[in-house]
């Protein structure tokens, strides 16, 4: 028998302030951390619907349920919304885990 394994992608892009699609996965995601250097971050998890993102920005530290603008799995990666970590030249990191 098989054990079962995990899949892992991390990478970096850059942040448009419009919706990105991010495909180099090869797998959909059950579980997205990303943050920027302005060290603003967020997760999103299958637990949380579509499109959704909870976001802690970094001036405030405040954690925040966004239901909109967040991330939405696909086939081979996600879709990035106009989150507020997601600002036009602003480098954008991520993690993602799928099984």
């Amino acid at each position: 028998m098989s054990s079962p394994s995990a899949l892992i992608y991390a990478g970096s892009l850059m942040g448009t302030g419009t919706a990105i699609q991010e495909r180099r996965l090869g797998f959909r995601p059950k579980f997205v951390k990303i943050w920027n250097d302005d060290g603003d971050s967020g997760w999103w998890s299958d637990t949380l619907p579509n499109a959704s993102i909870f976001e802690r920005i970094d001036t405030t530290g405040v954690g925040t349920l966004e239901a909109t603008g967040g991330i939405t799995p696909k086939a081979a990666g996600f879709d990035l919304g106009d989150t507020i970590m997601n600002q036009a030249t602003k480098v954008i990191h991520f993690i993602a885990f799928g099984s």
